[in-house]
């Protein structure tokens, strides 16, 4: 199954997608890195993520891929950590009972770890 959400944040408007094969284990929140945008995983990661029967929930950053904003601009990192945390969010309300895991590429990845340390308070590493 797959479908597509927006949501406003931040003056733009967020474009994301999930998509859940018939029995999920598990959900990926996979964020790209800078420049890119959620598509250009489809044909590689989410295809092997499926296939592990794991569903995948995805966005375009603002300035990226199918979101509004002015192409690679962001008002400031926190927006993106607001989006990143909406996303997650929307993760865990639409798929309760699994456990969800953070798959970040490039700007994507510093966003996880940044969010863990806010979150978790751990910023050891």
């Amino acid at each position: 199954m797959q479908e597509e959400f927006k949501f406003h944040l931040h003056g733009c408007e967020i474009y994301g997608h999930h998509i859940s094969p018939e029995t999920a284990r598990a959900v990926v929140v996979l964020v790209h890195g800078f420049g890119e945008h959620s598509g250009r995983y489809q044909d590689n990661v989410i295809s092997m993520l499926l296939a592990a029967n794991v569903a995948v929930i995805t966005y375009d950053n603002i300035g990226h891929g199918k979101s509004s904003g002015k192409r690679g601009h962001c008002p400031s990192y926190d927006s993106l950590l607001n989006i990143l945390d909406t996303v997650i969010e929307k993760a865990k309300k639409l798929f309760p009972d699994l456990p969800v895991f953070l798959y970040g590429h490039s700007m994507g990845g510093n966003l996880f770890n940044a969010q863990n340390c806010l979150v978790c308070g751990d910023c050891s590493y």
